[in-house]
Order: C-alpha cells, then structure tokens, then sequence
C-alpha cells in the first residue's frame, strides 16, 4: 500500500483494522508509513495466529462441536493491537483502530483506538456511534511508537463496546476520511446508496472517493476546516491526505 496508511481485513473471524503513520518522521528521512504497514501487518498476523491454534485444539473433535468451538474464538482488540504494537522494531509513529465483531452470546462490536483514525456504526441510515479522537491539542493526536518520548504509552488506548444489530455498517477510516466528512455526509451517502449496504467494498469506495472529493474543495466547511478556525484562525475548505475505508456490514447470527 502506498502513502502513510496502512489497514488489514480478516473476513473470517470478523475483524479489522486501520493506521496512520505520522507524517512528521519524514523531516528525519523516514518513511511515515513504514511503521503503520508494519503494525497492520502484525496485528494480522497476530489474528491469524490465534485462528491457527484454536483450530490446532478443535483438532480432534469432529463434526458440529469443531465447529462451535471454532465459532467461539472472539478476539479482542486491544490484545490484538498491544502484541503488534510491542513486537515493532522499525522507526516511527502511528494511529490505530482496530474492530471486531463478536456473537456470543450477543451481537457488540469491540474496538481500540489510538489518535484521529476511527469509527462511526450506522443503523438505518442514521450514526448511533462515532468513535472519539484521541488527541493533546489541534493537529497533534495521541500515536503510538517505539523508544521515543513524543510518542505516547500504549496504556492511553481506548478501548471501546458498542451493541450492534443485524444491518448496521460499521465504517472505519483512517483521519483522511473523518477530517474531510461528517457523519450526516456518511448517512446521505448510505441512504442514497442502500442498494450497496451488502457490497461493501464498493460502499467503502464511494465512502473514499466522496472524501477525497471534499478534501480538494477549497471552500467547502469540513470537520477540519472546523476545528482549525476555533483552534488556531478562520479557515475553510478540507485537507488533502491519504484516505483509508473500510466498511463492515453486520448480518444477522445464525445462532
């Protein structure tokens, strides 16, 4: 992947996750997003480790019990993102949010988030959940990164448990797409798009694209261009950076 973000998918046991590596480590000859692409690359790995061995112990039992105890793997998030983030070797910094999905016994997303990269969950056409940024002061979110005291410990992650039903989309994105748009922006777009709500990745890339168009406009009143005028001086339009979607849809548990 080029740019500073970073992401991994894992349909199979219902996770994902997203990072933005910090732009500032450039100034020192550092590919900013090095360090994101290895800790999306670890934290799947992380994942998929975890699937193999409960596979390895359901081994010896066969038919519709291997298959329950198969079911039952529910991964955490913040466990996920803490053995990728303390296995890094590389320079760097990085936001992360991670979510997984989980049945037993009921429907809730879970999730850990460091930074200005997050979530929004939407249920008919309408957010019931917007993920907070992580952030000391404009411009300057919470990041993750190895033996540097600009970064921050990783005991300030957020962890984070919504209840989720069948039909809702979880839309997860890096700060390239919650700077540029609101959630209400979200809403229309899925509203005006239902027919989509079962395909996501062509929701999440009409979700990216609506984005990057916003982030062109030099005019247009923007999550950023917000915060920027009450933080710092009157500004309008959005900000250009890489943009990372992904979008989940929940179905309903067969159980």
């Amino acid at each position: 992947m080029n740019g500073d973000d970073a992401m991994f998918v894992c349909e199979e046991v219902m996770i994902a996750g997203v990072a933005d590596g910090v732009g500032g480590w450039a100034r020192e000859g550092i590919d900013p997003g090095e360090y994101a692409r290895e800790l999306m690359a670890r934290a799947e790995e992380a994942v998929r480790r975890r699937v193999y061995e409960k596979e390895m112990k359901g081994s010896g039992v066969g038919g519709k019990q291997q298959q329950q105890q198969q079911q039952q793997l529910q991964l955490e998030p913040f466990d996920v993102l803490s053995e990728a983030y303390h296995g890094i070797t590389v320079p760097g910094a990085s936001t992360a949010c991670i979510v997984a999905l989980h049945d037993i016994p009921h429907q809730k997303l879970t999730a850990v988030n460091v930074g200005d990269s997050g979530f929004v969950v939407v249920r008919n056409g309408f957010t019931i959940f917007k993920s907070s940024i992580q952030q000391h002061r404009f411009n300057t979110t919470y990041s993750l990164g190895q033996n540097n005291q600009r970064q921050d410990d990783f005991k300030r992650a957020q962890s984070i448990e919504v209840a989720v039903e069948a039909d809702d989309i979880v839309v997860l994105g890096t700060d390239g797409l919650f700077d540029n748009v609101f959630s209400q922006e979200i809403e229309d777009l899925i509203r005006n798009k239902i027919n989509l709500i079962t395909k996501p990745e062509k929701l999440a890339t009409k979700i990216a694209k609506m984005a990057e168009e916003f982030s062109k406009r030099k005019l247009k009143v923007t999550p950023y261009s917000m915060a920027k005028s009450e933080a710092v001086k009157t500004y309008k339009g959005g900000k250009r950076d890489d943009i990372t979607v992904v979008v989940l849809h929940i179905v309903a548990s067969d159980k």
